[in-house]
């Protein structure tokens, strides 16, 4: 019989139109008083050349967009992950990226990535 730790960050893939405003709305269970939250969107691979006839190579695990956190209600652990039309604007539909959310306790300042997945930009009508 094998035992098994896991620290992996729950599952969250987020697909939306190129250039359209981002907002969810997430619930972490739990208070995040104190807590200092971060979140991002990276290149997870590129088969090329990046979107729009750029000759420039994307980079694999370059930050391309930090998304805002607004924290909804702290003792419940709401929050709402926001990305801007320019910010959307700026992603390809031909790059792989992911996206994370990671938090830093008050107490003890440890850091720990909480939610993850792909971020999937789509043309319009795509």
């Amino acid at each position: 019989m094998s035992n098994v730790f896991s620290l992996l960050p729950g599952q969250l893939d987020v697909t939306f139109v190129v250039g359209d405003e981002v907002n969810i709305a997430i619930n972490l269970g739990q208070s995040i008083t104190g807590y200092t939250l971060d979140s991002r969107v990276y290149v997870s691979s590129s088969s090329g050349f990046a979107g729009g006839g750029s000759s420039t190579v994307t980079t694999v695990g370059s930050i391309v967009v930090v998304p805002t956190i607004q924290v909804v209600n702290a003792s419940t652990g709401s929050i709402i992950l926001s990305m801007i039309e320019t910010q959307t604007s700026v992603l390809s539909p031909g790059i792989t990226y992911r996206w994370s959310l990671r938090w830093i306790t008050p107490s003890t300042s440890m850091t720990r990535t909480i939610l993850a997945g792909l971020c999937i930009p789509k043309a319009p009508g795509a």
